[in-house]
């Protein structure tokens, strides 16, 4: 059994430890440290321990959720009052998804041809792949000039130049995490 250097902690003295490779709850792997999913239904007990796997120990730790306390309803409603909801100041992904659909499908599309011709996520293995990409979204802005849709793909170069910088950027982030 491993525990984590710097456990994560519910306020209340409860400390996890980590040890088998999948959630309690949902089998997601690492994804269940309060991130996306609650490791179990209820808080747990103090010295409560959890498993996990031991070689994720230092990727679980990066992941802690940010403290408790901090969260708060943007209508200054009682955490336990009926309707709060403790989202205030958090990311909102709907505003990307909802307010830029139809670049979204377009870059979709240019994603769904590369899987088709390559293999699924095969991009993310590409040696060196912030410089190609990075290379490659400079072509398509050059060609942007010239002509509006790639004559290979029938898809907009714009939607090419916009998937190839989101490939190195999150071939930058994965990096950066890591």
């Amino acid at each position: 059994m491993m525990e984590i250097p710097d456990p994560l902690c519910f306020g209340d003295g409860a400390k996890l430890r980590l040890e088998s490779a999948s959630c309690l709850e949902c089998a997601s792997a690492i994804r269940c440290l309060n991130v996306v999913c609650p490791p179990v239904r209820s808080r747990p007990a103090p010295e409560t321990e959890l498993t996990f796997n031991p070689g994720m120990a230092a990727v679980a730790a990066k992941m802690r959720p940010k403290e408790v306390d901090q969260e708060t309803d943007p209508n200054g409603l009682d955490p336990h009052a009926p309707g709060a909801k403790l989202d205030a100041g958090k990311v909102r992904p709907d505003l990307i998804l909802d307010g830029f659909s139809l670049a979204l499908w377009a870059v979709a599309e240019v994603g769904t041809y590369g899987a088709k011709k390559y293999t699924e996520n095969g991009w993310a293995s590409v040696d060196r792949g912030e410089i190609r990409y990075r290379a490659a979204a400079g072509r398509h802005r050059l060609k942007r000039a010239r002509e509006s849709h790639d004559p290979d793909t029938q898809l907009l170069h714009l939607a090419h130049e916009a998937w190839n910088v989101l490939a190195e950027l999150e071939l930058h982030l994965r990096k950066e995490s890591a």
